[in-house]
C-alpha cells in the first residue's frame, strides 16, 4: 500500500476528474487508478469512464 499512496500522489489526475484522451478528445471520467506489477517494477493506469458506460485503461501519458 505505501507504494501505491507514493505512485499516486505525484500523479495529476485524481479519482472523480474529468480528464480528455488524447486520441480522440473524447472526455471522460477518472474511476480508478489501478498499480501493479512485479517486486522490481511496477505500472500505473488509469481506469476510465466512458459516456455509454464502458470503462477502458489508460497510461497516464495518454490523458490530458
Amino acid at each position: 500500500m505505501v507504494h501505491r499512496d507514493e505512485a499516486t500522489s505525484m500523479l495529476k489526475y485524481k479519482v472523480g476528474d474529468f480528464v480528455y484522451l488524447k486520441r480522440d478528445s473524447a472526455k471522460v471520467v477518472v474511476d480508478d487508478i489501478i498499480v501493479g506489477g512485479a517486486k522490481y517494477e511496477y505500472y500505473v493506469k488509469y481506469r476510465v469512464l466512458h459516456k455509454d458506460n464502458h470503462t477502458e485503461e489508460v497510461k497516464p501519458e495518454l490523458v490530458y
